[in-house]
């Protein structure tokens, strides 16, 4: 995820070039400050309220020269961010557009107000205006494809969602239950106000839950619209993590290779990742290429169910994604939320170019 363009100016030098760590496209421009007779005609969104399923919104203002305009976007809810560093006379649909994605990693929130600020160099003046978002942006495309819309927001069934367990619990919570598991109070959802839970501790190590997003069961369920070339595709997925390096996060990918476009443990290809490293705190996106993801131990010869399948990775034929958590540790209590599993084409996800 992109960082703040005020802390991508990195260096500043005496005739006003700046170099950026992650602001790639204003690398090596020059840095142009407002003069003392500049002037500003209006400062303002092209909509009062975005529905980001189907509106592009741009900002609209004119200025009397060319100079450096610093724009952030901030959801006064969400505290999802947006930032704009250009050279520039104006602002209009040639110059910036905005889909409702974001730089950081919290997304924005349907319903909730975004302020936008424009500033300069060489003034302390700032110019604000504001839009509600009336929905959100789905990032649902051919490129970006969410898992089977799982983020969680339907209240109160998950139909594409089977969950199941070992010796834990296993629940969808509010944002209120995370705000209680993280002991904050600012404790905020990734994305939306939901997200799905683990919780829980077994007497050993290996397996203590899962679940099923799809189900292979179910002939009449359509492939995921995948190509087939699995360098080209990335598996993310947002994670909660609690300081707690005793959890792994495994994701596997499960194909139908019979006519019956079914998906059965033994006889279709299976390839599993573990993201063994869930020590973080907060919220953060894993990724994965599936070029990159080994076979299920299931399917390796000498295991039951060896071989599996036609023994062909074909990501075009992936029927459901399965997730499992695992402890490292006997005894040691989990608590692991995870958010937004969606595949990418090309790279992993990033909403900062919607």
């Amino acid at each position: 995820m992109r960082f703040s363009i005020l802390k991508s100016l990195c260096v500043l030098s005496l005739i006003g070039i700046v170099a950026c760590n992650k602001k790639d496209d204003f690398l090596g421009k020059e840095i142009i400050s407002v003069p003392a007779d500049f002037k500003l005609d209006k400062f303002e969104f092209s909509k009062v309220s975005a529905d980001f399923t189907k509106d592009t919104v741009s900002l609209v203002s004119k200025f009397s020269s060319r100079v450096t305009a610093i724009v952030k976007l901030v959801g006064l809810e969400s505290g999802a961010v947006k930032e704009i560093l250009i050279n520039t006379d104006k602002f209009d649909p040639s110059v910036f557009t905005w889909r409702g994605g974001h730089d950081d990693i919290y997304f924005f929130k349907k319903n909730e107000k975004v302020v936008a600020t424009l500033s300069f160099f060489g003034t302390d003046k700032v110019y604000k205006d504001t839009i509600t978002i009336a929905n959100v942006q789905t990032f649902k495309t051919s490129t970006t494809i969410p898992l089977n819309n799982l983020d969680f927001e339907t209240v109160p069934e998950y139909p594409d969602w089977i969950p199941y367990s070992d010796v834990m619990i296993i629940r969808n919570m509010r944002v209120d239950t995370l705000r209680k598991d993280a002991n904050d109070p600012n404790a905020k959802m990734v994305q939306g106000n939901r997200a799905y839970r683990w919780k829980g501790k077994k007497n050993g190590t290996g397996y203590m839950g899962g679940a099923d997003a799809g189900d292979g069961t179910l002939p009449a369920r359509p492939f995921y619209p995948l190509p087939a070339d699995p360098s080209q595709i990335y598996f993310n997925v947002f994670v909660f993590g609690f300081g707690n390096k005793d959890a792994t996060l495994a994701v596997e990918f499960k194909e139908s290779d019979n006519p019956d476009n079914l998906s059965k443990g033994g006889r279709d290809d299976g390839y599993q990742y573990s993201f063994t490293d869930l020590s973080h705190v907060g919220w953060k996106m894993f990724s994965v290429k599936l070029s990159d993801v080994p076979v299920a131990s299931y399917c390796l010869a000498g295991k039951e169910g060896g071989g599996c399948g036609n023994k062909k990775k074909e990501t075009n034929r992936i029927k459901f994604v399965a997730f499992s958590i695992e402890t490292k540790t006997a005894n040691a209590p989990i608590t692991v939320y995870i958010d937004f599993p969606i595949f990418t084409i090309g790279g992993p996800f990033d909403p900062s170019k919607f």
